[in-house]
């Protein structure tokens, strides 16, 4: 049975780890540069741990092989890991498997919804790096360390962006965890220490959506590296999820390359919001069609479950997500359908509806439509035999 540990021993922890960077962020938990949780099952051979970042929301789960107990394991993982995650922070986790897990410990994260996320692990060291970063300071900007010093800087604007993402952490060297940019007393963009471990650290780096496109990702980014390298890191590590051009390009601006090509699964305690992700994830990629179904099958697990989508969303956003993403598909029927089976299932009445189309950006066609001036002009709901728009 997965359990809590109040304490561990770092070195019998770290020998259940795999010898890699891939699994930087579990040690840095394991040896206390990073806040986390560590779950233990000593029952099987050889023990099994789950390693939860609490800064950075994420797990390493060392079980290989589930085989026959699948659904046990499910059951303590959702119970421990993900319950303590959703109670704690109200968030999902990024869960990492070891690269030899068999398919029974992917069905473990499949069976609770867990969004599969494929993403890059970007490496470089200090002799490949060192003598070629572009640490050039855009004009207009100042370089500023984050270190003990930062809080007290009053005349500082936007200081949220570095403190909601990095606050306290314990990964620093010199007393340094990391550098931002600053213009006109506002933090433009920063760059920061995720988790360290030995000679090694793994960086991120986050920009004000007002500074975006200016090649300020890349700038704070090589000056944070260079420093770094300059004392005593040998080893730079980059997670980039396959789908986030921008972050890889500022990966390769500062001269890393590919280590490997991994994947994570997002996981959530609420499977009524597990859903919502998914539905995310797809209306990222453009399916706009399949992000509305599976934002529907998300309204029908919330009506069965306690705190409905973890309590961040409400059912009437849901709503308005689903319409909107029908008519990005330019799909008058189908948006009619939409209204005709929302109303019947009572998810919103005949005014929240017109109110979600008429103020909507993207249903400026389905407006301009003659089924909805129909509509509009009937003022009054439309037929109410069901129909399914999920199926």
């Amino acid at each position: 049975m997965l359990r809590l540990l109040s304490s561990w021993n770092p070195e019998r922890i770290e020998n259940l780890l795999p010898d890699d960077v891939y699994s930087l962020f579990a040690r840095s938990v394991v040896n206390g540069t990073a806040k986390g949780r560590i779950y233990y099952d000593e029952s099987v051979h050889p023990p099994v741990v789950a390693v939860v970042s609490s800064e950075e929301e994420r797990c390493f789960f060392t079980l290989k092989t589930a085989g026959e107990d699948k659904n046990l394991w499910t059951e303590q993982f959702s119970a421990t890991v993900l319950k303590d995650q959703y109670e704690e922070n109200n968030a999902s986790i990024e869960c990492f498997l070891q690269k030899n897990a068999d398919e029974s410990v992917h069905a473990i994260l499949k069976e609770l919804l867990a969004v599969w996320v494929p993403a890059y692990l970007y490496y470089g060291n200090s002799d490949r790096l060192h003598g070629n970063l572009p640490v050039v300071i855009p004009d207009g900007f100042e370089l500023i360390p984050v270190d003990h010093t930062f809080r007290a800087k009053k005349s500082l604007k936007n200081k949220k962006l570095v403190l909601d993402e990095w606050d306290q952490r314990q990964a620093g060297v010199n007393g340094v965890s990391g550098f931002c940019l600053v213009k006109d007393s506002t933090v433009a963009s920063v760059c920061h220490i995720d988790f360290r471990h030995g000679d090694a650290i793994e960086i991120g780096v986050i920009t004000d959506q007002r500074f975006k496109k200016r090649k300020l990702a890349t700038a704070v980014a090589a000056n944070t590296v260079h420093f770094f390298i300059s004392n005593g890191i040998n080893k730079i590590l980059w997670h980039a999820p396959v789908d986030n051009i921008g972050s890889q390009k500022v990966a390769e601006a500062i001269g890393l390359c590919i280590d490997s090509e991994f994947g994570e699964y997002h996981a959530h305690y609420n499977a009524g919001y597990s859903l919502l992700m998914q539905g995310y994830r797809l209306f990222q990629k453009g399916k706009y069609r399949d992000a509305a179904q599976m934002y529907t099958q998300a309204l029908e697990k919330d009506k069965t479950e306690e705190k409905a989508f973890a309590g961040i969303h409400t059912r009437q956003e849901v709503v308005s997500w689903i319409i909107n993403c029908y008519a990005l598909e330019n799909d008058v029927p189908s948006i009619m359908h939409v209204i005709e089976d929302l109303i019947v299932r009572k998810e919103c009445s005949r005014s929240c509806l017109l109110a979600i189309v008429n103020s909507s950006e993207n249903c400026a066609e389905i407006r301009e439509s003659m089924a909805w001036r129909t509509y509009c002009a009937a003022g009054a709901d439309p037929p109410t035999r069901r129909r399914s728009f999920a199926s």
